[in-house]
């Protein structure tokens, strides 16, 4: 876990970027003999515009909107836990693909460690300082130099104090920019900087590959969550109503089949279920790492109706926004859960190999209703039902 120290802390200082070059410097000498001294004044003849230099207003305003777009969409990705804003900026060309796959493949990194570990950005403001632009209108280039910082409330200060979370603050990321116009479009072809976890992989020569397979959360000492749905067999029954149901809401852009869920319960009021909700799909975004799914992990409020079936899912809109809502639509005791995510991702992978599994939920619920893990053992004796039953026991 000390590669993400990085992760938590409250700023960053600004580091010289790893392209950097030092200036080369001229010796001058220590005097110069007044005999040769001659003072020529002389009025220069202005020179033709430069291609590199002369920068219209109106493309500076449009390349600004470029990189706010861009900086939005990695902010919203630490609250989102998805990518996919930000793959859409970027380039597709095929002479820019290894550098931008390197950039999204730290960006998983930094949300998988995010989502496990409760840091969810859950309020934020991004402030961008734009130092130059230019723009070269024969190769249709820009390079611009821009830092950023942010004011960030995490998921885990608005569970420890839901009322008064504690504001973190980051400032002088410098970041040197390069965009290139490709149908009409500016896209990113390089974002060159150097934060702490680029120092960490850099210095440490592992592959992001490597870390998505191995990164584990902690387990938090507070307020967990509990691991039964509901008490009642008949609800027990419905769980594929209930994991179709988180899956459209969570990920709507996937086929439910392809997704699947595990949730934790948080509360209960009347026909509302307060849920931590975590669905993926099935098959990784291989373009960034086979060992990053895409995912949705967000609390969720399942309203029922008097026969037990879902009407419908309510979860709090993405965004800097996200507190604002989660305060609206959970109690206070709901916000201050902690759901046990580790387990809940470690059942998502069993399951993408064992798709037959019910989620674990399901299957710990055997510590109220004694007889329905026994049973479904019982009804999937040909599937195996030693490995199931050894391993259910292992996480329960």
């Amino acid at each position: 876990m000390v590669l993400f120290v990085f992760l938590v802390s409250c700023g960053n200082q600004p580091a010289a970027l790893p392209t950097e070059m030092p200036v080369s410097t001229i010796a001058i000498p220590s005097s110069v003999p007044t005999s040769t001294f001659i003072p020529v004044i002389v009025t220069p003849s202005p020179l033709p515009p430069s291609p590199t230099t002369t920068v219209f207003t109106a493309k500076k305003i449009e390349l600004k909107s470029v990189l706010e777009s861009y900086f939005d969409a990695r902010y919203l990705a630490f609250n989102t836990f998805n990518l996919d804003g930000i793959e859409y900026l970027m380039s597709n060309e095929p002479d820019v693909q290894a550098s931008l796959l390197a950039e999204l493949g730290k960006l998983a990194v930094e949300i998988k460690h995010i989502r496990l570990n409760h840091l969810r950005y859950m309020n934020y403001k991004v402030f961008l300082d734009f130092h130059s632009i230019a723009i070269d209108l024969d190769t249709q280039t820009a390079t611009i130099s821009v830092s950023d910082g942010n004011d960030v409330i995490h998921e885990i200060s608005a569970k420890l104090n839901p009322e008064n979370p504690i504001v973190s603050q980051t400032a002088g990321i410098e970041h040197t920019i390069v965009l290139r116009k490709e149908q009409e479009q500016w896209k990113i072809v390089s974002d060159n900087y150097n934060d702490d976890l680029w120092k960490t992989l850099r210095q440490s020569g592992t592959s992001t590959d490597e870390i998505l397979k191995n990164i584990q959360g902690v387990q938090l000492p507070i307020a967990p969550a509990s691991l039964a749905v509901t008490s009642e067999p008949t609800q027990l029954e419905r769980w594929k109503e209930y994991e179709n149901a988180l899956a459209m809401m969570l990920l709507p852009l996937s086929h439910p089949e392809e997704v699947l869920c595990e949730w934790e319960l948080l509360g209960r009021s009347n026909q509302d279920l307060y849920v931590w909700a975590v669905c993926a799909e099935v098959d990784p975004a291989v373009k960034i790492s086979p060992f990053f799914f895409r995912t949705a992990s967000i609390p969720a409020v399942l309203h029922l109706g008097t026969d037990g079936a879902i009407q419908n899912v309510e979860v709090p809109e993405y965004g800097s926004g996200y507190l604002d809502d989660v305060r609206r639509i959970f109690p206070l005791y709901v916000q201050k859960m902690v759901p046990d995510m580790n387990k809940m991702e470690e059942h998502l992978d069993l399951r993408r190999t064992h798709p037959d599994m019910p989620p674990f939920i399901i299957l710990s619920a055997h510590q109220q209703q004694p007889l329905s893990l026994e049973s479904w053992i019982a009804s999937n004796r040909n599937k195996d039902s030693d490995f199931f039953y050894n391993e259910i026991r292992r996480l329960t």
